[in-house]
């Protein structure tokens, strides 16, 4: 496809003044399309207007009292419908005027979600008109068909959007696809997360270059030099490919090796830290003194879930990694409550 991809490094722009969530070339380029009546999707893997509420003076943040979460902050419809959501179980709370802890005023709201980037765009670009695709604004019955067909007639001009619209849209007339943070995902503790970054960010960049028209793609990135964005920059599936592969070969990782993940939900967090901590225990001293476990290379890791509380129920995780680590079963049978996951999708 006739794509040119730009890669923004966000550190430079700091260095250089810059605080908007636009980089220089980003806000330059929606502009040149806008001119020639071209459409942009902005594009963040992150839904809502803040990732979190956090207070400067003690450090308390705001969780999910059901979930081990952050929860973040929403605008309603209204101007006063203003309210923290948790993006796990949907519970919501109202804004609190100060801390919760310390009673400070100094509380305030960190990251972003594409609420607010919906919100300082429509204050950027004040003639476009401006949509959002997000599980939010797509609640309703059909109201993703809606903003699509909008967008598609071209009555939309930018599409601010999560990895709903990274797929699936195919319109001639998108000119620019925006990455605002190409960088979410790649901190999960998950084996497989460049590899979904690198999916993503190939997919929304398809956006543009339809049908044989001009494209152009902007990926902002605090880590430029990360092997997922710049191949997917190159759209260079080989070369990513020949990397991420030697560096599971490296580590033992499918497809060299497997995985089994062990996993104990309970309501109550000291049975779940006790059952762990028996199983892991039973697991170790096998792998230490069982003569056939000896040779099979099996690691094992225990760790709560990334998010260890959800749904007012404790997780805790048990992995399990070599060639064979199926072999551990015929000397050990967890309890019941234990659930086991064969080549999980997640390790997290």
């Amino acid at each position: 496809m006739p794509t040119t991809t730009h890669i923004v490094d966000l550190r430079k722009e700091f260095a250089a003044g810059n605080r908007s969530i636009f980089s220089r070339l980003l806000q330059r380029k929606i502009e040149e399309n806008l001119a020639k009546k071209k459409q942009i999707i902005l594009f963040l893997n992150k839904r809502g207007f803040s990732s979190s509420l956090t207070c400067r003076e003690c450090g308390f943040t705001m969780k999910c009292r059901s979930c081990d979460i952050s929860m973040a902050y929403h605008k309603g419809g209204g101007p006063k419908d203003l309210f923290m959501l948790c993006h796990y179980c949907g519970s919501r709370e109202k804004v609190p005027p100060i801390c919760p802890n310390c009673t400070s005023v100094y509380i305030r709201f960190f990251g972003i979600g594409t609420q607010k980037i919906t919100e300082i765009a429509e204050d950027t670009f004040k003639n476009a008109k401006i949509a959002r695709a997000d599980r939010d604004s797509t609640a309703q019955k059909a109201g993703f068909e809606r903003i699509y067909q909008d967008f598609k007639s071209g009555q939309t001009d930018i599409l601010i959007g999560t990895q709903i619209i990274a797929k699936g849209l195919d319109i001639e007339n998108v000119g620019l696809v925006g990455v605002i943070l190409a960088d979410i995902g790649l901190q999960i503790p998950d084996f497989r997360s460049s590899e979904r970054t690198f999916q993503l960010l190939t997919q929304v960049a398809g956006r543009t270059g339809r049908l044989g028209s001009q494209g152009e793609v902007i990926i902002q990135t605090y880590v430029p030099e990360q092997p997922a964005i710049r191949f997917a920059a190159q759209a260079d599936y080989a070369g990513f490919y020949a990397q991420e592969i030697e560096e599971r070969k490296n580590f033992g990782y499918p497809p060299f090796g497997k995985l089994i993940k062990l996993m104990y939900v309970h309501e109550k967090e000291e049975r779940v830290r006790h059952e762990a901590e028996h199983l892991y225990n039973e697991i170790t001293w096998l792998l230490e003194h069982k003569e056939e476990l000896k040779e099979a290379d099996i690691e094992v890791r225990r760790a709560p879930a990334l998010v260890y509380k959800q749904h007012n129920k404790y997780h805790y995780h048990i992995l399990l990694k070599g060639p064979d680590p199926d072999l551990l079963f015929k000397f050990v049978t967890p309890k019941s409550g234990w659930r086991i996951d064969v080549d999980p999708v997640n390790t997290t």
